[in-house]
């Protein structure tokens, strides 16, 4: 459990340990530092007015169960966020998660998940970049 100063489980009790593919929005190179680091890092003042919920979130790594969901999705957020590849990457990557990896959230209804990381994990070493999005 994470002290972040909420009130909420962080991460929620209802997150798994599970081995599966994944994909993530990337930078050109997978060793890019700001490719696996949570959005709540990038960017701490963002959340000050967000639920604990949502401030959980932010520490977990944000993923995808398939290609077609994360591209469905890269696609939705380029009609909106105007250079999102400067603030979520311009690549896809895939890889592994294991077991020992943490626990993932629920996938939600656009194959999205949060994995909440252990400190064995190294996302570096397991994804690799298959394709420019931008």
């Amino acid at each position: 459990m994470l002290d972040i100063g909420i009130a909420e489980i962080c991460p929620p009790v209802e997150c798994i340990s599970t081995e599966m593919q994944a994909y993530r929005f990337t930078y050109e190179t997978i060793e890019d530092k700001r490719n696996f680091e949570p959005v709540f890092a990038k960017n701490p003042r963002r959340f000050n007015d967000k639920s604990d919920a949502e401030k959980c979130s932010a520490f977990g790594i944000s993923l995808y169960q398939s290609e077609a969901q994360a591209i469905t999705k890269y696609i939705i957020l380029k009609s909106i966020v105007q250079n999102i590849g400067k603030t979520i990457g311009t690549h896809l990557a895939k890889g592994i998660i294991y077991k020992h990896y943490g626990v993932i959230t629920p996938i939600d209804e656009e194959g999205h998940f949060d994995l909440h990381e252990s400190e064995e994990c190294n996302l570096h070493n397991d994804f690799t970049v298959i394709q420019e999005l931008v």
